[in-house]
């Protein structure tokens, strides 16, 4: 019997599928995700010299952009396949879109190395990130279906 406010091994099965993204990266994008990842992580330690708000905010990403970093780095041979948990996308989506930002000033003000090639490269990541994650939110419902059906 299940208590109010329990939760049942299939209904706890749904809860867990609630997960993250599971993504292949080139050498090249591999590449601009660390810019970006370490260029988020100095802005962010900027800002929180500045105030203690965004240093509270800095502490509590710093852990999530390093272990993005040194799992970006631990891969040797393409191709590479990541994962990343649902709050670690969040943060993953807020790197992208910062470098973006710079990239886009700096080309804006006629440096075009590397950021032109950066741009396209991050734009296509942020495009096929929100496309990936419905992909593996699908196939884990289908996986979970099915075993649900197994079971009956």
């Amino acid at each position: 019997m299940v208590r109010s406010g329990e939760t049942t091994q299939a209904e706890h099965e749904d809860v867990i599928f609630d997960c993250g993204l599971l993504i292949t990266f080139s050498e090249e994008e591999i590449l601009a995700l660390r810019r970006a990842l370490g260029h988020y992580l100095e802005s962010c330690r900027q800002e929180g010299k500045k105030n203690s708000e965004e240093r509270d905010f800095f502490i509590g990403i710093r852990p999530v952009i390093e272990r993005i970093g040194a799992e970006l780095k631990s891969r040797p041979r393409l191709p590479r396949r990541f994962d990343f948990m649902h709050h670690e996308m969040s943060t993953l989506n807020a790197a992208l879109t910062s470098y973006l930002k710079v990239c886009e000033q700096k080309i804006a003000h006629g440096v075009t190395l590397p950021f032109r090639a950066e741009r396209a490269i991050i734009k296509a990541i942020l495009a096929r990130i929100p496309e990936e994650y419905i992909r593996g939110a699908m196939q884990v419902h289908a996986e979970l279906a099915a075993r649900r059906n197994v079971r009956r």
